[in-house]
């Protein structure tokens, strides 16, 4: 954090970095040989002129003598409006799922600046500690400071650390268990994703499999969701060089570590398809169903099921989507026989063979030219395009591989699922397609919460910054939940849309009290409504204002 307020004169042992438009000031605190380079150095701040700078809160850990000249850690002028609707049913969220107590027993003390902040990722879609005070000033919070950046810092970092997390996680998974009717068991959505790195120390950041690739390494995160609920119950954290077929057993023997008489059915994608997966859920006693993926085993399902024996009218699920359910070994070396579902969706394969061939047409069409010294673009296209180099590994020559696209269009348009309930083709893609609700919270982590690439000083402040995201998606995907009437009834409006209608409601200090602004509107009226609120909870909430903040307004 830079105090832009603050000016003390520049070290006398320094080194000046121009990066772009500021100038950066380190003091050399100590010489390690005759070159500059070599000197080891301590960002302190930004120069002003020639003489004096900005100092950073580095600064003043190097010069306690002038630490007399630091501001204040916090501030605790707010403004007379205050914005109190969103926040109001977001709490009332948070206290019904049981977010509220968990907070207060796991984190006691930083329980309300946590809900502030969950708060403020989801009305104003950020993460970025630097624009949270301009959120609090006009909102409402029970707290009667607004924390400085250096504060936001040291919870991150500090406070916020893997244990506290770990232990919170252990909790909520078993309250979240404990809820559920007795004998029941859970309908779990597992999937991960990685986020983008752009900061040089975190260290569990690798190059691996991106799903957005800009070539930057990466972290994963994988989510287990309650699928009845769309709830979150528990993340994990790994390198991003790992695949997730590879950390799915270990993510699950977490789940078992904290759960172990876990009455679990697991939905996952094919990312997670393998022999050793598939045979250590089912010694493990779960119950799953799994997307396939291309192979021998789908193949034989193809060659024994055309197009037009699949496409029969008894085998239609709904629309243009068939299927059918048989029973057999998934790979050669399994040891268990499992329901194995096939299915052809006829409206697909059009569009599908024809966006895959413009797709390979443009890559061919744009090859020729680059060099290839590492052999990526080869290993990436050459089972789809003839590939030609020259001795200096440019690309001379590239041309389709068409019996790639006549191979493709043969498949196109089907899948397969395997799973250990016997169920029906309709009801294991109905639970299959349920699974899309943990993509959404996927997006919305990286972008309604802007938690992708977003920027942290090392892995700890990731995971803690992480976490945060993932507490926030549970408040959101109970919004969700709770809005659904609404969103049915006005197909235009989303959670966002939702929020931005809350956060209307206003709260404003006149002479010695609080007192509403306006009266609500028919639309607030009903939202409250879906979540068991009327006027009454928004001038009770108007009234505590008076105990918080009245004393901070002269």
């Amino acid at each position: 954090m830079i105090y832009e307020e603050i000016t003390v004169p520049i070290p006398k042992r320094k080194r000046i970095r121009k990066s772009g438009g500021p100038k950066y000031v380190y003091e050399v605190l100590a010489r390690k040989g005759r070159y500059s380079d070599k000197d080891i150095v301590s960002f302190v701040g930004v120069q002003i002129d020639d003489e004096f700078m900005h100092p950073n809160e580095k600064y003043f850990e190097l010069h306690p003598e002038r630490d007399s000249e630091k501001p204040l850690d916090e501030v605790t002028q707010f403004d007379k409006q205050v914005h109190l609707g969103a926040p109001l049913v977001l709490r009332k969220i948070a206290k019904r799922e049981g977010l509220d107590a968990a907070l207060k027993e796991s984190f006691p003390g930083y329980d309300e600046l946590m809900m502030t902040l969950l708060e403020y990722y989801l009305f104003r879609r950020e993460s970025a500690s630097q624009l949270y005070k301009y959120y609090l000033y006009d909102h409402y919070t029970e707290l009667n400071y607004i924390p400085s950046e250096s504060k936001l810092s040291r919870f991150f970092t500090e406070y916020l650390s893997h244990e506290r997390i770990s232990a919170f996680l252990e909790k909520w998974m078993e309250y979240r268990c404990s809820r559920l009717p007795n004998g029941s068991a859970i309908d779990i959505a597992f999937d991960s994703t990685s986020f983008n790195i752009s900061s040089g120390h975190v260290l569990s950041a690798e190059y691996g499999k991106a799903k957005v690739d800009e070539g930057l390494p990466q972290v994963n995160v994988a989510y287990f969701l309650d699928r009845k609920s769309g709830i979150p119950i528990y993340f994990d954290l790994y390198y991003g060089s790992i695949i997730d077929m590879s950390h799915c057993q270990v993510a699950l023997e977490k789940i078992k570590a904290v759960k172990h008489d876990l009455k679990g059915s697991f939905v996952m994608d094919r990312g997670y398809f393998c022999s050793e997966n598939i045979e250590y859920m089912s010694d493990s006693g779960y119950l799953f169903m799994c997307m396939g993926k291309s192979g021998r085993m789908l193949d034989k399902l193809i060659a024994a099921n055309p197009r037009d024996n699949l496409c029969m009218a008894q085998n239609r699920i709904y629309n243009t989507i068939y299927g059918l359910k048989f029973k057999g070994k998934p790979f050669e070396k399994s040891r268990n026989e499992y329901f194995l579902y096939l299915y052809y969706n006829e409206g697909d394969v059009a569009t599908l063979a024809a966006a895959k061939q413009d797709s390979i047409e443009y890559i061919s069409k744009h090859l020729a030219g680059k060099k290839d010294d590492k052999r990526r673009i080869r290993n990436t296209y050459e089972k789809m395009i003839n590939i030609a180099v020259d001795e200096d590994d440019v690309i001379t020559e590239s041309s389709i591989r068409y019996e790639y696209l006549d191979n493709y269009r043969k498949e196109c348009g089907y899948f397969w699922i395997i799973s250990n309930e016997d169920l029906s083709p309709d009801d294991v893609l109905t639970s299959y397609r349920h699974r899309d609700m943990i993509e959404k919270q996927f997006m919305y982590a990286k972008s309604g919460a802007d938690l992708n690439k977003t920027y942290s000083s090392d892995d700890a402040a990731f995971e803690a910054k992480s976490f945060m995201g993932f507490l926030s998606s549970i408040l959101r995907a109970a919004l969700t939940v709770g809005i659904r009437p609404y969103v049915l009834q006005y197909s235009s409006e989303t959670s966002q849309t939702v929020l931005c209608e809350l956060d209307k409601i206003k709260a404003e200090y006149i002479k010695s009290a609080y007192v509403l602004r306006y009266a609500l509107t028919s639309r607030q009226k009903q939202l409250l409504s879906l979540f068991d609120m009327n006027v009454t909870d928004v001038t009770d909430m108007v009234k505590t204002l008076d105990f918080t903040r009245k004393e901070l307004n002269p």
